[in-house]
């Protein structure tokens, strides 16, 4: 059985998009830069919450448009919560995932928080934490 431990919450403002999948519109971008401060091999991100996304907007959200994980479409005042349970999304921090969203790049930019946790059950987790 697993023991997870909590990792802190990584908060991402969309930025006009770069990653040439979405252009013209905001991409919330969770690339390894922002996922190297995690410092474990593996972990899962298990909840997330979307604020401040454009009215009538929706994202894809994967590791490009044609690896779709997930779908959002917020509702009223531009939010929604995800809470994934035992069935968290596995990665690492070479992982890079995104939220594509329909909306172009203008005005307020939708900001996406995450929240990740590791199983320290993992061989490589408590090796890197110290643990034998």
């Amino acid at each position: 059985m697993a023991t997870y431990l909590p990792l802190p919450p990584v908060q991402v403002t969309a930025a006009a998009d770069t990653s040439g999948f979405n252009p013209g519109n905001w991409t919330t971008a969770f690339t390894s830069n922002v996922l190297k401060g995690l410092n474990v091999p593996y972990f899962e991100l298990y909840h997330a919450v979307v604020e401040s996304v454009p009215g009538g907007a929706s994202a894809a959200i994967g590791f490009s448009p044609r690896m779709k994980w997930g779908y959002t479409a917020p509702g009223i005042g531009g939010g929604a919560e995800y809470h994934l349970g035992a069935a968290g999304w596995i990665l690492q921090p070479s992982t890079e995932f995104y939220f594509f969203w329909t909306a172009t790049a203008t005005g307020t930019p939708p900001v996406v928080t995450a929240w990740f946790r590791y199983d320290q059950d993992i061989a490589a987790n408590r090796l890197t934490m110290g643990l034998k």
